[in-house]
Order: structure tokens, then sequence, then C-alpha cells
């Protein structure tokens, strides 16, 4: 609601940033002012302190914090998907030296097992969180074994075919799949958000000599409830995962169609048909990273 408002009023703030960006990035700073209102000379102190100002000086600290918060949720927002690198383990913590190299090798070696192996004689028509880890993360995981259904089910590449996919995917799945990636978006900002809190309110508590169950509560309390955030994001994963396998059961051979390949009579034509499309798709990708290498 908030974000349809000022959707409406400024026509700049759509509701998925408004929800996901602005208003995490605004309860933060809140939570952050309070902090140090709390911690130093009081709260009430605080408060004074800007009432006592005239009003043209409270109009210029209204709109300083304004565009503060504003700066900072598009940076937030534009970060989003290394964010969910981040927490999904496709970079980050879980990429670093010396365990990163080795803890990636296992995770690749467990996928090219279970390419070896039935699928459905190990369980993987299960829920994700029921599959073999396949990524140092649960969010990871949900992420890699939705992948490997395309691969393992109809012999396509997901990475290469699912953005062709989406763009002929009826609207009604479109708006499920957007709702889950958007609460992923959501919970994931959250929890960033809650990290980077714990850190601000510790170097605060510590400046500001507060007492020691401040100086350690404030942190632990953001920390879990960075967790806490972390754990909702899978719920809306799992959503997305179930949607987007949905739409590779119903509504691939539309594709198929779009790109003119003859529609395949059996589940071995299918994967062979889809192996073929995959590598062209991939070569297209590709070329155009080549000439821009080339030319440079």
């Amino acid at each position: 609601m908030f974000g349809t408002i000022l959707s409406t009023i400024t026509g700049i703030l759509d509701k998925r940033f408004t929800l996901n960006s602005l208003l995490p990035t605004f309860l933060a700073g809140l939570g952050l002012v309070v902090v140090y209102e709390t911690t130093g000379e009081g709260l009430g102190v605080g408060v004074d302190r800007f009432t006592g100002l005239d009003g043209t000086t409270q109009w210029i600290v209204a709109i300083v914090a304004v565009s503060a918060v504003t700066l900072i949720a598009v940076v937030l927002a534009s970060q989003t998907t290394s964010l969910m690198a981040w927490f999904s383990g496709r970079s980050g913590l879980a990429r670093w030296k010396p365990w990163g190299p080795q803890l990636m090798t296992w995770f690749d070696e467990q996928r090219v097992q279970r390419r070896t192996e039935d699928p459905f004689a190990l369980g993987y028509g299960t829920r994700p969180r029921d599959w073999l880890p396949a990524a140092p993360t649960a969010l990871g995981n949900i992420g890699v074994l939705t992948s490997e259904y395309a691969q393992w089910t109809y012999g396509m590449e997901f990475d290469t075919v699912w953005p062709r996919m989406l763009a002929i995917t009826p609207d009604d799945a479109k708006v499920s799949i957007t709702a889950a990636e958007s609460g992923m978006e959501q919970a994931i900002n959250l929890s960033a958000l809650s990290i980077l809190f714990a850190l601000a309110a510790e170097v605060i508590a510590v400046s500001h000599e507060a007492a020691a169950i401040v100086v350690v509560g404030l942190p632990v309390l953001a920390l879990f409830a960075a967790y806490l955030f972390y754990r909702s994001s899978l719920t809306s994963a799992r959503l997305w995962s179930e949607s987007v396998r949905t739409v590779l059961d119903l509504h691939r051979g539309k594709l198929l169609e779009a790109l003119r390949v003859p529609q395949p009579s059996s589940s071995a034509e299918e994967r062979d048909a889809w192996d073929r499309v995959s590598r062209r798709l991939r070569a297209a990708d590709e070329r155009p990273y080549a000439i821009d290498t080339a030319t440079g």
C-alpha cells in the first residue's frame, strides 16, 4: 500500500522497490537513529534537539535524511543479484580461499555423481529441501536443483533455456514467479540490512560506552533477525522452484514451436531435441561476448 501510494504520487517508485528496498532501508536507518540517541544523551534529548530547530532547518534535515535513505535503497536494489549470489553460496565466503576451492570441488563432484545415476531412484521428485546438498546454503541448493531438474527430466540447460521460456510463459504463471522472486528479494535485503545494522549498532554502543548487555545484546538480536529473514526467504524460494518446474512441465512445447523445432514423439527424442536446442542457444549467447572481447 505504501509503495502504491508513493508510486501514484511521484510516478517514480514502484511497489517492489518500495517494499523490498526503500522501506527496509528506512526501518534500518530509523533503528540506528534510535540506538544512537538512546545510548547517547537519550532519545528525549534528541527529539527536543530536533523540535528546537527552526522550520527551515527541520525541512533541510528531513530532505537530507530522505535523500540518504533513498540513495542507500537504490544501491541496495542494484545489488540484489549480488546479495542473492552471496546468500546462495555462488560468491562470497563460500568461494574464499583456502576453503572455497575445496568446497566447490566437493559440490561439483556431487552434481557429476547425481547426473550419472537415476534421479527418480534417488528421490529427486521430492521437495527441494529433501534433495542431497548441491550448494553451500539451503537457498543455493534450491536454485541448483531447480536447474538440474530441467537437465534430468528434459535434457535442457536451464540457464540457457529459461530466459526464452519466461518470455512465452502465460501471465498468470509469471505473476506467481514474480511474487516468489519478490519475496526472496525482500527477505534477503532484510537479512543483509540486519547484518549491517548489527555491525553499526555495535560500533555506536561501544563508542557511547553503553552497558555490556546493550553492547552484546543488540548485535546478537540483529544477527538472529538476519537468520530468521534468511530462513523466510526459503519459503519463497520453494514456491519459485515449484512454479518454474510447473512452467517447464507444461509450456516447454511452446518454446520448441516458437524456435521452429519439430515436436518430439518420445522422451528420448525430446531429450535429444533439448540438448541440440540448448547447445545452439548457448553458442548464440556466447557469440556477443566473443565479439566484445575481440573488439574491446
